[in-house]
């Protein structure tokens, strides 16, 4: 029987996981602003650079996690709990080594860091960056855990933990800004919620598992050797992912100074809080996609995964409606005047967000089933592609040239080999992909089209309704009519049933 079908853990992953989507979508729209009027624009911009510059070494050193999960996952479906223990010991004390390796790092290159991207001028910023840098090192190792509660397919606990940091976060944040703190405060509460939130998953994970307690005995070169190679494409692929944001802010910063950034990094930050939106579904049902695969459970993944493609379908049309209606007004009333960078910039932020959600669930096929060597290669060609092309034509125009580059080499890297390595996997043909998502992408495809073209002169034709309206209405026409055309009645029924019984249960529980 697929694991889909026994819906209890999987449901409470989901739902947690939402929950702690929400708690990260709250915290943007609270400190976005925040942020821009109690630091200002040329602030808040060094702060995103730093936050890029550690976010991105940090990553890279982060690259078993996914690894971790995927062995993890294996290993319970499998009853090998002494695998588990040997893996997670391996894994805690290799992060050690490198959370150490990193503190010495920040200490010898912040100065240089900053000088180079953030400010010659603000000596301020290297103390903020080392401060962060250091914190998140010291907190590097408990990533173990929060990974080893994910592969038990415990995501709600890891993503119950990720909630509380936000909420300290969004109390923390402006606490210190209004107290007259400025950049190093701002780094001392991040990179301390983080060690915080590290330290409780480590407790959380002990209560389910003893396994989860990392003994130097237990530690393993014969474990970590098969673990090499999938983590360092995990670790390719992470620096890689960050690209879009992470280096496109360092490009501004340096080409055109950090007082532009913020006009780019606060609209992209909308949409790739629209992309979570849906990447955080696959990413709940991640280790679960892992199990079945473990069991070999090939129609259950299947099953999985066109549902997955339909929603994506449906949700890349409905929010590219909705921000293209109400993403200038909403930017403006949420961060303040000036920060719009532009329709054309804009759109192509837009444009992100479709082709990103529409190849989220091959790509979480590839990851959850550590079948992702060759598209680790073909992300660093599109890192690669991506820095060249905005560095290139950021000069000629501005912020637009910096997202163009991000989407060109998305396009012609990863945006086609996903999905098709996805299906090849899988056993599709491409007969059979074109027959089932003819109908389903020729609609959005179609109703996208008009609604830019009409919504091209939106000011004129909407100034009738008050935005947020519009976008509501226009984005809810589109997503029921979707629904109907790619969507079984079946379907539909058991997704409204299923619905129908979470709300009672919630309700009972209440009550």
């Amino acid at each position: 029987m697929s694991r889909l079908n026994k819906p209890a853990r999987t449901t409470r992953n989901i739902i947690f996981s939402y929950i702690n989507q929400a708690s990260t979508l709250f915290i943007a729209i609270l400190l976005v602003p925040v942020f821009t009027r109690l630091l200002g624009q040329r602030l808040y911009g060094e702060w995103l650079v730093i936050s890029a510059v550690v976010s991105n070494l940090y990553l890279a050193s982060s690259g078993f996690d996914q690894t971790l999960v995927n062995k993890i996952a294996e290993a319970s479906a499998n009853g090998e709990r002494s695998k588990i223990a040997t893996t997670v010991s391996t894994i805690f004390f290799l992060y050690v080594a490198l959370g150490s390796l990193l503190i010495g790092a920040f200490a010898l290159l912040a100065p240089e860091l900053c000088r180079l991207f953030v400010s010659r001028y603000d000596t301020r910023a290297a103390s903020a960056l080392f401060a962060l840098g250091a914190l998140m090192s010291l907190a590097l190792p408990f990533r173990t855990h929060l990974m080893l509660l994910r592969g038990l397919e415990r995501v709600y606990e890891e993503q119950r933990i990720a909630t509380w940091t936000n909420v300290g976060r969004i109390i923390a944040i402006p606490a210190v800004l209004f107290c007259g703190l400025r950049l190093v405060a701002v780094s001392v509460v991040y990179g301390g919620t983080a060690l915080c939130g590290g330290a409780v998953a480590y407790l959380r994970a002990r209560s389910f598992s003893k396994e989860a307690r990392p003994h130097l005995f237990f530690v393993s070169f014969r474990t970590l050797r098969p673990l090499l190679k999938p983590s360092l494409a995990f670790a390719l692929l992470q620096v890689a992912g960050r690209v879009g944001f992470g280096i496109d802010t360092l490009v501004i910063g340096y080409a055109l100074g950090s007082e532009h950034v913020a006009r780019y990094a606060v609209p992209y930050c909308m949409i790739i809080v629209g992309i979570g939106v849906y990447s955080t579904l696959s990413t709940a049902i991640l280790p679960t996609i892992t199990a079945m695969y473990a069991y070999n459970d090939n129609t259950g993944i299947r099953q999985a995964l066109s549902i997955l493609i339909r929603i994506a379908l449906l949700y890349a049309g409905a929010a590219s409606i909705a921000l293209w209606i109400s993403g200038r007004s909403l930017l403006v009333w949420w961060a303040g005047p000036g920060i719009y960078p532009g329709d054309r910039t804009f759109a192509l932020m837009i444009v992100l967000l479709v082709i990103q959600v529409v190849i989220e669930p091959p790509w979480m096929f590839l990851v959850a089933t550590t079948q992702h060597y060759r598209t680790a290669a073909l992300h660093s060609v599109e890192s690669l592609l991506n820095l060249a092309l905005s560095v290139w034509w950021v000069r000629s125009w501005g912020l637009s040239g910096v997202i163009a580059g991000t989407v060109v080499a998305r396009i012609v890297t990863t945006g086609w080999y996903v999905p098709m390595t996805a299906a090849w996997i899988m056993g599709l043909h491409f007969s059979d992909i074109r027959m089932t998502l003819t109908g389903p992408v020729l609609v959005p495809a179609g109703a996208g089209a008009l609604a830019f073209l009409l919504l091209g002169i939106r000011n004129s034709l909407f100034g009738i309704l008050p935005t947020p309206i519009t976008a509501g209405v226009a984005s809810a026409i589109f997503a029921v009519t979707l629904a109907y055309v790619i969507f079984s009645r079946d379907e539909r029924k058991a997704a409204l049933d299923h619905a129908y019984v979470l709300l009672q249960g919630r309700q009972r529980n209440i009550s």
